[in-house]
């Protein structure tokens, strides 16, 4: 009988002493705000459709609305 040991290891970099500035902490949270402005808007032009049939139908519920109100 053998016994048979297997080790994994990883090497990895450390990045001690390396601080991050305020400028640095700066730029990354404007990028996250134009990144999820961005997101935003993409999310807009694909449910645009959705949007006008909405506003539209709202117009044309007011102006019925109005229209038995005269009355």
């Amino acid at each position: 009988m053998s016994t048979v040991t297997v080790q994994f290891y990883t090497i990895t970099e450390t990045n001690e002493g390396v601080t991050e500035t305020y400028s640095g902490k700066v730029w990354a949270a404007i990028k996250s705000v134009f990144n999820g402005l961005s997101g935003f808007f993409l999310i807009l032009l694909n449910i645009w459709p959705i949007i006008v049939i909405f506003v539209g139908g709202y117009f044309i519920y007011r102006r019925r609305r109005k229209r038995k109100d005269d009355i």
